[in-house]
């Protein structure tokens, strides 16, 4: 008899997941996993918040802390690789690394969720495989898994209130509301990767079958994808169509955020539509390829060589440090690929090794995020001086090199 471990409860549909065992052995694996992810949610928070004042102040582009956190997000991907064990070490890492993933925000949509989902989503069955892993995936229910961003997106509007409310009296603000649409397409950009993976998720157990709510639940994940879908295809047409116009200040001013942050070279403007594609393809693998671990890993791992040789060979960024962070986190996405290959190979559960490979993985994630955020603290603070010199200069501080006349 065949246990159903995952059931469809709109239409009674049973799905066979392979549920690999975690490695429960000592307590102190789970504890430096633990204390591993709340160190790294610390540095990326320091330099978010860091990049994200600085910013504000100096009415520049959040391309420096979208870019850490698009990384981070990335990462964060590696933990639904389902493979045959996973030592407590790397499953507490992941389960505890909020900030890239805006998980620490509260959640508006939990007030409207029917109490029998919330249970469901609460019980630790509630998604199989690794899928659990993810902080932001509390159960296959999609507003519980981006409801948090609905508080973002308040914040965001409140702010462009405040710009329009303040634009006549304060030069700064004046300054700021014109940067608003860059801001939109930037936030787009930052939880695409979060919105495609719930979605994705939602759909794989849920139909427009049995009740409202998950219909409804269905239909937003359908829109969602047809909206990621056709955000990558607007800025897709729009950095080829606009090719010529793209260096005007009136364009960088509404449209930057799609590609201020790159070269001016044609391949390189189009560094996020690609960055998108791969999100897309990776949430894809990891949501519908849970039976086949060993595709997860290779696959991933052959994208992760093709990033590492386009970014070297393209050199897409126009900062140094936007472009030293993206090395180290390709860099170190490559040696978890490798770590996480290992651990698909191995088919002892109890073998000795898995306990090094899930402490070597740890810290190698350690490594790459302390790295990250000090390299954009270090963007964080040659803005804040840049700024500050044009401020003493009486100068006014503009986002984009290319508004100035």
């Amino acid at each position: 008899c065949v246990v159903c471990n995952v059931k469809n409860t709109s239409t009674n549909t049973c799905y066979i997941v392979k549920q690999y065992p975690e490695i429960y052995k000592a307590q102190e694996e789970q504890h430096t996993g633990y204390a591993v992810a709340t160190a790294g949610d610390s540095a990326i928070a320091t330099a978010t918040g860091l990049s994200a004042i600085i910013s504000i102040v100096s009415t520049g582009s959040f391309g420096a802390m979208y870019s850490l956190l698009g990384s981070m997000q990335v990462l964060g991907l590696y933990g639904l690789i389902n493979v045959k064990s996973t030592p407590q070490s790397l499953s507490a890492y992941y389960k505890n690394l909020n900030v890239p993933t805006f998980d620490f925000l509260p959640n508006p949509a939990t007030f409207f969720i029917p109490d029998s989902v919330s249970k469901q989503n609460s019980s630790g069955n509630a998604l199989p495989g690794k899928l659990s892993n993810h902080p932001s995936l509390k159960g296959k229910a999609f507003v519980s898994n981006v409801g948090n961003l609905g508080t973002y997106y308040g914040g965001v509007l409140a702010y462009t209130a405040l710009c329009f409310l303040l634009c006549k009296k304060f030069a700064f603000f004046e300054k700021r509301k014109n940067e608003l649409s860059n801001l939109l397409f930037q936030s787009v950009a930052l939880h695409f990767t979060q919105t495609t993976l719930a979605a994705f998720v939602q759909l794989k157990y849920m139909s427009f079958q049995g009740d409202s709510f998950y219909s409804a639940s269905s239909a937003m994940s359908v829109f969602t994808i047809a909206s990621n879908v056709a955000f990558v295809g607007f800025a897709a047409l729009f950095i080829t169509q606009m090719n010529t116009k793209l260096d005007k200040p009136s364009v960088l001013q509404k449209f930057g955020g799609l590609y201020s942050d790159f070269n001016e070279t044609k391949i390189s403007r189009y560094a996020l539509v690609g960055s998108l594609l791969r999100k897309t393809a990776m949430t894809a693998i990891l949501t519908y390829g849970t039976n086949y671990p060993s595709f997860q890993v290779y696959s991933i791992l052959g994208m992760n060589i093709a990033a590492i040789c386009a970014i070297i060979g393209v050199r897409p960024y126009k900062s140094g440090y936007q472009m030293a962070n993206n090395v180290i986190s390709e860099l170190g996405s490559l040696g978890l690929a490798g770590i996480y290959a290992k651990l698909n190979a191995i088919q002892d559960i109890n073998s000795p090794e898995l306990d090094a490979l899930g402490r070597g993985a740890a810290y190698l994630m350690t490594g790459i995020t302390s790295s990250m955020a000090l390299i954009s603290i270090a963007e964080s603070a040659s803005q804040s001086i840049g700024f500050l010199q044009q401020w003493l200069d009486k100068k006014p501080a503009y986002a984009n090199p290319a508004d100035i006349s």
